[in-house]
């Protein structure tokens, strides 16, 4: 749901941008903003498979890896 969710607010981000005047400051802020309007979501996605892995412990290499690839999946999707 989280790629569905950035894959959404990036297309409708660059539509604004590619539909917008070249003058058009607001288009602009206004694209950023709709690009960034996942991170909420995604930060909500982040803490929860945080705290998952404290819940359900498996060895703490397998929590850290857990934990870690969380954040690379976040910092993906912040990008994308």
């Amino acid at each position: 749901r989280g790629l569905i969710v950035n894959l959404a607010c990036t297309f409708a981000a660059l539509i604004l941008v590619a539909t917008a005047a070249e003058d058009a400051t607001g288009s602009s802020w206004l694209a950023a903003v709709l690009h960034l309007a996942a991170v909420p979501f995604n930060i909500v996605c982040l803490l929860g498979i945080w705290r998952a892995a404290d819940r359900f412990p498996p060895t703490d290499r397998e929590t850290t890896l857990l934990r870690a690839s969380a954040i690379a999946v976040f910092l993906v999707y912040l990008v994308l």
